[in-house]
């Protein structure tokens, strides 16, 4: 997971796995990333995924934490 810096309320982030795949997986947790793969500029496999609440920002780095790192 490569995330670039942000000026906005999202992140974007480069990923090794298919972009498809990944976003398919936060779903199931009810957390929804957009797939960027294939958006003009876009090199490669990619997500985007919105900066929001406290509770809501330690829900996506906990399932993030499972799928990158332990998964």
């Amino acid at each position: 997971l490569n995330v670039l810096p942000g000026e906005a309320n999202f992140l974007f982030a480069g990923v090794e796995r298919p972009a498809a795949e990944i976003c398919a997986w936060f779903l199931d947790r009810k957390i929804i990333l957009r797939n960027c793969t294939g958006l003009p500029g876009v090199v490669g496999e990619a997500i985007r995924f919105a900066v929001r609440t406290r509770p809501e920002n330690e829900r996506l780095v906990a399932a993030a934490t499972e799928l990158f790192c332990e998964g």
